[in-house]
């Protein structure tokens, strides 16, 4: 998925489309796939940094959060990758789309087990609070 930008968001889009497939026996076999690609999985974890191209870090957000929402391993996959303190970061963004695919991201990887929880939890808890306290007001 290198080249254009444009190039990156049509890629990273079907890639999306293939993970929230509605088939759902086929859906953890979907996620699988952008694991095992090589070099697939860390190059949708970098798009999180085009902070030129919002619709990009949407799109990428909304992969990682559906491949986390997968088993265990699929979820410490998302981790290594190196996608949490990413996603956490991008909690400040001004963008309410991404805000939300963020969000359900870093939930699917809290929600998966306790140790991924404490792993959230510990990865600078202010910067995840104070962005979403905005919303209770």
């Amino acid at each position: 998925m290198s080249g254009t930008s444009e190039q990156q968001l049509k890629g990273t889009a079907i890639v999306r489309k293939m993970v929230t497939s509605r088939s759902r026996s086929n859906i953890n076999a979907f996620h699988q796939k952008v694991i095992d690609e090589k070099g697939l999985l860390n190059k949708i974890v970098g798009f999180l940094d085009c902070h030129l191209n919002e619709r990009l870090q949407i799109e990428a957000a909304w992969v990682l959060a559906n491949v986390a929402a997968g088993p265990t391993d699929h979820t410490k996959t998302v981790i290594d990758a190196g996608a949490l303190p990413k996603l956490v970061k991008l909690l400040g963004s001004t963008n309410e789309d991404l805000q939300w695919q963020v969000v359900w991201a870093i939930g699917n990887i809290a929600g998966d087990e306790s140790k991924t929880r404490d792993t959230v939890i510990n990865s600078d808890i202010s910067l995840i609070l104070d962005p979403l306290l905005k919303y209770t007001n």
